[in-house]
């Protein structure tokens, strides 16, 4: 267990680096800081870290067996779901029964493996191999199995867009590679359970030749049954990285402007690569279509001095989508000022803000939106938004 939890401590931060590098394109202590403050995959590699420490210090007190099982199995289902948090589950609207279902599937995968991984570790060291246990082993390891299908199956539904999606699609090929390696397991663990456990804990045929003949049978396809798990994890963890099969390279709509009140007649509208001089002042409001989000930016007052940029992400049914991290380029137009890079805060329902960005003078400025996902490509939109002296 300890050096489990050492390899686990150890792999977080080289995750984080990784991360910080691919949705940054720099690594350094202001960028690490920022995506363990600033996106969902960050925050889950903090709190996956502070329970790998927790679970350290609890082996390290060395309390008796019953009272560590409980705290232990207790902060290790609460580290499972760091991982179910930072998901595809939790990406949509309304995600409590997908990470519940992705926990509960989590659960079930660390039971399984996890107790096959300690059986093989250990019975080199048993001279006898006991019925009570086999028995108690098979049960856990059937209930798992009902429960990762379950699980799984629902899992695939909300992912696949068509069964196609299994041989034409990055993600769907790696669920078949997944997919086929549990058949696998589910074959040995027939054979475990209609085979060789009757034949181990039989006492008519019990003999110590007997016995010893299933018991060397049993450990060699446990052992090959524990690769083939492992291999199971492998798959599972290059799935997490795989966008998903209905989610394409984003390819903007072309830009329908709206305002968010009535102007005046006369006053400029958002129009590509307009210009605005003095007069009166009308939020900036557009909302563009872009692979399958809707990303909207409003920009109040949208005048000199300083404003507040709300994006909002909307999916193609026009729901509130959370994302991993909203990003603003912001240039102006006609003169060169230099970008200011920003990152959105989060403030719930899909939207996210940032407060008081100077806008220094009147004119066009160019907005880039780049939204991030965990569970697909980048959306990249551009915003030519007006801005208009309130003097």
């Amino acid at each position: 267990m300890i050096a489990g939890l050492i390899v686990v401590l150890l792999a977080i931060p080289l995750f984080l680096v990784a991360h910080t590098s691919a949705i940054a394109d720099r690594v350094d202590l202001s960028s690490l800081w920022l995506t363990v403050t600033t996106t969902r995959l960050g925050q889950a590699l903090a709190a996956r870290a502070l329970l790998c420490v927790l679970l350290l210090a609890l082996l390290a007190l060395r309390t008796t067996f019953n009272q560590f099982s409980v705290l232990a199995l207790f902060l290790g289902s609460a580290m499972l779901l760091t991982f179910t948090l930072s998901g595809h589950a939790s990406v949509g609207a309304n995600p409590f029964v997908p990470v519940l279902l992705d926990w509960l599937h989590l659960v079930a995968t660390t039971l399984w493996i996890g107790g096959l991984i300690a059986f093989v570790l250990v019975l080199p060291f048993l001279s006898t191999l006991t019925g009570p246990t086999i028995i108690r082993f098979s049960s856990m390891a059937l209930a798992c199995v009902i429960t990762l299908t379950i699980s799984g199956f629902y899992a695939a539904t909300l992912r696949l867009t068509a069964l196609s999606d299994l041989w034409t699609s990055d993600y769907g090929r790696a669920l078949s590679a997944k997919l086929l390696l549990f058949g696998i397991t589910i074959l040995f663990g027939a054979y475990h359970l209609l085979i060789v456990r009757p034949r181990t804990l039989s006492r008519i045929a019990g003999s110590a030749l007997v016995l010893t003949k299933w018991q060397q049978r049993f450990q060699s396809s446990l052992r090959i049954e524990a690769l083939v798990a492992v291999l199971i994890i492998g798959v599972a963890g290059l799935l997490t990285s795989l966008p998903l099969p209905d989610a394409q390279p984003a390819v903007a709509a072309p830009i329908v402007a709206q305002s968010a009140t009535v102007a005046p007649p006369g006053a400029a509208t958002a129009a590509p690569l307009p210009t605005r001089t003095a007069g009166p002042v009308v939020p900036f409001v557009e909302e563009q279509k872009a692979a399958d989000l809707r990303v909207a930016l409003r920009v109040e007052p949208a005048a000199l001095g300083a404003n507040t940029l709300d994006i909002t992400v909307l999916d193609a049914n026009g729901k509130p989508r959370d994302v991993q991290r909203v990003q603003m380029t912001i240039e102006m137009m006609t003169m060169d000022m230099g970008e200011t890079a920003v990152i959105a805060e989060p403030i719930g329902n899909g939207v996210y803000q940032v407060k008081a960005q100077w806008l220094s003078m009147v004119g066009t400025w160019h907005v880039q939106v780049v939204v991030r996902r965990s569970d697909a490509e980048d959306v990249n939109v551009t915003f030519m938004v007006p801005v208009a002296d309130n003097r």
